[in-house]
C-alpha cells in the first residue's frame, strides 16, 4: 500500500473498531457470549479487512454484512483457497479452480513421463493441505482421476490416501 494512503487504512480501521467493537478485553468478550450477543473480530492483510462473527444476537441490520461466499483467498502464486457452503449448509474451503487443474496436470505428467518422485511430492503437498470438507470432495474427485490415470499408463504406484 502506498505510503500516502495508510493514514485512510488506520481510519478504517479505527471506524471498524467503533462500529463494531472489535477492539474489546477478554472479559468484555465473555460477557457478551454469556448475554448472547455477538463477537466482532477484524483481521487485516494489506488492503482487505475480514470482519468475524461469532453466533449471537447483533445490533447491526444484515444490510451491513456482505455475502462471502465465493471469496477467494490467494495466499501464494500456487494455492487459493474458495469460500463456499456445502451440502449440509455450512461454510468451508475448497482448492481454487487454478490449483486444482495444477494438481491434475502435474499428476497427468508424472504419469506421462513414469516420474514417480513427483508423484509422490504432489501426495506430500495433497497431505499438507488444510482438512476441510470442500477439499476432502476435491480428494475424492482426484481419486477416481488418478484411478483413470493408472489404467491408462499401468503404472504399480499406491494411488490411494
Amino acid at each position: 500500500m502506498p505510503h500516502n494512503k495508510e493514514h485512510k487504512l488506520n481510519e478504517i480501521k479505527a471506524k471498524i473498531e467503533t462500529i463494531y467493537g472489535t477492539n474489546l478485553t477478554r472479559g468484555k468478550r465473555q460477557w457478551n457470549r454469556i448475554k448472547g450477543r455477538a463477537n466482532f473480530a477484524a483481521v487485516s492483510y494489506k488492503n482487505i479487512i475480514c470482519i468475524f462473527k461469532t453466533p449471537g444476537s447483533e445490533n447491526l441490520t444484515k444490510n451491513d454484512f456482505v455475502n462471502a461466499l465465493g471469496l477467494e483467498m490467494k495466499f501464494s502464486s500456487f494455492l487459493t483457497l474458495v469460500l463456499i457452503k456445502d451440502e449440509r449448509s455450512k461454510l468451508t474451503f475448497k482448492l481454487g479452480r487454478d490449483t486444482f487443474r495444477w494438481f491434475k496436470g502435474e499428476y497427468q505428467l508424472s504419469f506421462k513421463n513414469g516420474n514417480g518422485k513427483n508423484f509422490h511430492t504432489l501426495q506430500k503437498m495433497w497431505k499438507g493441505l488444510p482438512a476441510f470438507k470442500g477439499i476432502g470432495q476435491q480428494r475424492k474427485l482426484l481419486n477416481v482421476y488418478l484411478k483413470e490415470l493408472n489404467k491408462t499408463y499401468k503404472k504399480k504406484w499406491d494411488i490411494k490416501f
